[in-house]
């Protein structure tokens, strides 16, 4: 049996079906994070460190910067031919991410509708082109503070209908359901810690990795009954609402 070893900062070589066997390689002399030039002073001891990948991620959510080149490799970023003739518009990532998967994995569809936004307040610009454009779109927002204050902006400063803008809650049918996270029992939050060998429920940045890495290696991981459902039930509402259903 032949083993190849390689390290490497770019995203090209990096396969997601390989995470598994992945490290981290770290010099702990080195501050990643606020030394652009990555040197030393030579007054500190050379610490070379080699953590699995899902191991320092679960351990590490705030230095994204040490595994950028697998977010990189993972991340979804739409280009000027990406944008679908009608599109469901997304608060966040973890959005895009989960109900992507769910369409793709579960219910086996190719046509990808959904485009994320950075947050609740930064859809303007979609908005803004689809109207420009005459394309047909909705937008799910989480149904918290933050969701209902942007839903009544939008719809009073593009003159939006009513049921251009749909809270989370509403598409799922539960109220209890504020965010997409709230899809998640606890089997499949104790799924994704132990993926990432993290003790307690993970953050919201490990889940929507989480997700994001099961996408891009095509991996069909057994979820709740709970959460498939709920996902069904906001598939089916948004992609009626849009007539793509």
């Amino acid at each position: 049996r032949n083993l190849l070893i390689y390290s490497t900062h770019s995203h090209y070589m990096i396969n997601p079906n390989w995470l598994e066997q992945t490290y981290i390689v770290e010099n702990k002399a080195i501050k990643y994070d606020i030394d652009e030039f990555e040197t030393t002073t030579g007054d500190e001891n050379t610490e070379i460190l080699a953590t699995r990948y899902r191991r320092f991620v679960g351990e590490n959510p705030d230095k994204p910067t040490y595994f950028q080149p697998i977010l990189d490799k993972l991340d979804y970023a739409p280009s000027k031919l990406d944008f679908p003739n009608v599109a469901i518009f997304l608060e966040g990532k973890s959005d895009f991410y989960i109900l992507n998967y769910f369409e793709e994995m579960k219910k086996k569809r190719q046509e990808n509708l959904y485009i994320p936004s950075a947050g609740a307040n930064d859809l303007a610009p979609l908005i803004a082109l689809y109207l420009g454009w005459g394309r047909k779109f909705v937008m799910m927002l989480d149904g918290d503070k933050a969701g209902k204050v942007a839903k009544t902006r939008y719809l009073n400063e593009f003159g939006l209908p009513e049921n251009f803008v749909i809270l989370c809650p509403e598409a799922a049918g539960d109220p209890a359901i504020v965010e997409i996270e709230d899809i998640l029992d606890s089997s499949d939050l104790a799924l994704i810690g132990q993926h990432f060998g993290i003790v307690g429920n993970p953050s919201k940045t490990n889940i929507m990795r989480y997700f994001q890495e099961m996408l891009a290696s095509k991996t069909d991981v057994k979820l709740s009954t709970k959460c498939l459902t709920s996902l069904d039930r906001i598939s089916s509402f948004l992609r009626k609402k849009v007539g793509a259903a």
